[in-house]
């Protein structure tokens, strides 16, 4: 068989079993009388699924719009893979004297990112895609693996930091003054810089399904983008929310959980989570997992093994949740306070720390 296609069947298997444990927690009631209508799909490399709690809807054709929604974003938009998408454009035509003019949905989901980017002091940076292709973390599994020399690491630094991305909105009105037009343009201050969006672009995606269950009047769902869910509502009897989050020291136990965060009927929120645990290639004894440092060039390195983010809006959850693995507990309250985010860490000892709004709802296994 084709090694790309064995590779992709792995990730797949690897997904699917996160978002196994994700539903069985969402289902979970007594009665086992209220389980949701799931369905599953593939986009932004990880597993979907979209269950429904909700009997006077169209489930079937909710689930299959919100899945159809997910691949249509990461394929005409968010995608660095899709030679034809927004992000692969912009890269391509991106330099020193030249700029892009982004779809309004694009130059608002760069905002929020650039946001991020500067509120964690580049703990997320979206320009970090060439240093990730260097250490190839997320390659081929079969590929025999060598960390990159310090020499590469300081090279491709130079084509990383978010600070080089230049975002303009030029505001005009006609001669009568009744109608204004927006356009934006982006520019890079480096050459070879690329953008991606992997960091958000799952939460993102969230943010638009919410958009759909809003406007179908969907009263309870529950959906998975890889590692980032979506709290929705009430189901049909009216049990509380349980959301498992895995334990990071069984990387190759997918049902192993280290507790779950318990939301009431009736909550709207998003939970995203980000570990070492989750991709990691070793070389000489030693693991080297994907979420890299680009300050450093390296793995980050902040005695944590995994961090989950609670936030009203899936994007800032997705995004916080690799900034907070890579900032540490402590320089990560401060940015969890400007978001009005809660978070569970497990650090390297395996000593779990709740922040204080989610005690309450943490239950610890």
């Amino acid at each position: 068989m084709n090694k790309k296609i064995v590779n992709l069947l792995k990730m797949i298997v690897l997904s699917l079993g996160l978002i196994a444990v994700v539903i069985a927690f969402g289902n979970k009631n007594e009665n086992n009388d209220n389980q949701g209508n799931t369905s599953y799909g593939f986009a932004m490399g990880t597993s979907i699924s979209v269950a429904i709690y909700d009997n006077d809807v169209d489930d079937d054709k909710i689930t299959k719009s919100i899945i159809e929604e997910i691949k249509i974003l990461d394929k005409n938009i968010l995608s660095w893979r899709e030679k034809d998408s927004e992000v692969s454009l912009l890269n391509q035509s991106c330099g020193e004297a030249n700029s892009y003019e982004p779809s309004e949905e694009l130059y608002h989901i760069l905002s929020q990112s650039l946001a991020l980017c500067e509120d964690s002091q580049g703990a997320l940076d979206i320009t970090i895609r060439p240093l990730a292709s260097l250490w190839n973390i997320e390659g081929d599994f079969d590929e025999e693996f060598v960390p990159p020399t310090e020499q590469d690491i300081n090279d491709t630094l130079q084509q990383v930091g978010y600070k080089n991305i230049v975002v303009l909105k030029e505001t005009y009105s006609n001669v009568a003054g009744e109608t204004t037009v927006e356009n934006h343009y982006v520019s890079f201050e480096k050459n070879n810089m690329l953008i991606d969006l992997g960091a958000t672009g799952k939460g993102y995606a969230l943010d638009k399904a919410r958009d759909i269950l809003e406007d179908e009047k969907v009263e309870g769902a529950l959906i998975t983008v890889g590692g980032s869910i979506l709290v929705y509502g009430e189901k049909c009897d009216g049990s509380n929310w349980k959301v498992g989050v895995r334990d990071p020291k069984k990387p190759n136990d997918t049902g192993a959980m280290m507790g779950h965060i318990e939301f009431p009927a009736g909550t709207i929120t998003c939970v995203s989570t980000s570990g070492g645990y989750e991709k990691f290639k070793t070389y000489e004894g030693v693991d080297y997992h994907h979420i890299l440092d680009s300050k450093t060039g390296y793995p980050a390195d902040s005695e944590l093994l995994s961090v989950t983010v609670v936030c009203d809006n899936g994007l800032y959850s997705d995004g916080l949740s690799t900034a907070c693995f890579v900032l540490g507990y402590e320089r990560s309250l401060p940015l969890l306070e400007k978001y009005e985010a809660q978070a569970v860490f497990m650090d390297s000892n395996g000593d779990i720390i709740v922040t204080e709004g989610l005690k309450d709802n943490w239950v610890e296994y």
